[in-house]
């Protein structure tokens, strides 16, 4: 099937740890209209693909592989290329909420199931 992207819809990224969920939410925004340019397993990989890929937002979640959780990768992001961050994460106690910093515009989704319209 093949995207429809227009400017109505914003080009993003989606990083999510489990392979699954992407799969899922990647096919749920393109049936949308959404253009998913990439995903990223790592927060490097996320921070680099930002770079490369000059998105329109960021869907990341917090528990990433690797050193850098998707908290860190995305203030780096957000520094450094003024992307917009959505969280999407199964992580969402207290502790985790306070996490982000508080210069970053975001929001944390722990409802896995998206309604997009």
């Amino acid at each position: 099937m093949e995207s429809i992207a227009d400017d109505r819809y914003p080009e993003n990224i989606n990083r999510k740890d489990n392979w699954i969920v992407s799969f899922d939410i990647q096919k749920r925004l393109e049936q949308f209209g959404y253009h998913v340019v990439g995903t990223a397993a790592t927060g490097k990989a996320a921070i680099h693909s930002a770079s490369e890929l000059s998105p329109d937002l960021v869907l990341m979640d917090i528990n990433l592989d690797g050193a850098m959780d998707g908290i860190e990768a995305a203030y780096e992001i957000q520094r450094k290329y003024g992307l917009p961050i959505v969280f999407l994460t199964a992580f969402s106690d207290e502790v985790t909420k306070k996490r982000p910093p508080v210069s970053i515009p975001w929001h944390i989704s722990s409802n896995h199931t998206v309604n997009l319209n």
